[in-house]
């Protein structure tokens, strides 16, 4: 009586099958899509990195012109509590150049 051989069975065949084929494929599909996505990334960290400086930028660009709005609000107040302190009477001409300031200042 002969045994079988155990250890044929076990042993990959010299032949590639279609699942290995379909296994390498995806594997290879696999690298390349982790490729593109390291591109990407790299991609994206360039762009951030060359956005921060512009964002910065800007930010203290509006800074500064709030800050100029503030000042510009601040001294026309104190131009009216001046007018108002002086107890005169105040020509309808001069409250019309002032607000005329201040329209043209928030344009």
């Amino acid at each position: 009586m002969a045994l079988p051989r155990p250890i044929n069975w076990l042993q990959k065949p010299s032949s590639t099958t279609a699942y290995e084929e379909k296994i390498r494929r995806l594997e290879l599909a696999n690298f390349e899509l982790r490729q593109r996505i390291d591109a990407a990334k790299e991609g994206i960290e360039e762009l951030q990195s060359n956005i921060e400086p512009a964002i910065e930028e800007v930010t203290e660009s509006f800074q500064t012109q709030i800050q100029a709005y503030r000042n510009l609000v601040l001294g026309m107040s104190e131009t009216l509590e001046a007018l108002a302190n002086s107890g005169q009477l105040i020509p309808s001409t001069v409250l019309q150049v002032i607000a005329e300031t201040m329209v043209e200042a928030l344009e």
